[in-house]
């Protein structure tokens, strides 16, 4: 639903690989959000699947772009990612 394909990947480096993909808050604070509202994770995933919560403010990324974006948006640290397939 959140990346709108067959298939979801990386918005940032293309990976594929479902183990690694996350779902990260655009804006940031995600986990405040979860904790503020009490929302467990499956929860959280159920609420997007019924459309009981907006998808606006978030893409799929890997576990790694998505450190990538924390550490952009904390730190103003930024590097390149390329994902390669095995």
């Amino acid at each position: 639903m959140i990346s709108k394909k067959k298939i979801p990947e990386c918005i940032n480096c293309g990976c594929r690989d479902l183990r690694v993909l996350e779902i990260n808050h655009k804006n940031g604070f995600g986990t405040k959000e979860r904790k503020e509202k009490r929302i467990p994770g499956t929860r959280f995933y159920g609420m997007i699947v019924q459309g009981k919560r907006s998808i606006e403010d978030l893409e799929i990324t890997c576990r790694v772009c998505n450190a990538r974006h924390y550490c952009k948006r904390e730190f103003g640290i930024d590097w390149h990612i390329q994902f390669i397939e095995p």
